[in-house]
């Protein structure tokens, strides 16, 4: 196989991991969002719920949502990283 083409496969190999990884920040982007709504609707239930059982259950839903979105954004921020390298290259 000559220079050429497998200087071509290459860049398709790179372009299409650039594409996966851009469609996964888009997704990741739209879920954070709706974590974050969720985040703060769970925060205005807790506020107003009166009885133990039920702020137990929302603190710990909160408490989950929080680490998770936390998870997301680590990887958000790690992905626009790699794109942003790839890009200045």
């Amino acid at each position: 196989m000559g220079t050429e083409k497998l200087l071509d496969k290459l860049t398709n190999l790179l372009d299409e991991k650039r594409h996966n990884q851009q469609k996964k920040h888009g997704n990741l982007k739209k879920l954070l969002k709706k974590l974050k709504k969720r985040q703060e609707k769970h925060k205005k239930l807790l506020e107003a719920k009166k009885d133990p059982v039920g702020r137990k259950r929302i603190e710990r839903t909160l408490k989950v949502i929080y680490t998770q979105r936390k998870k997301g954004i680590k990887l958000y921020k790690d992905i626009s990283n790699d794109l942003k390298g790839k890009n200045k290259k």
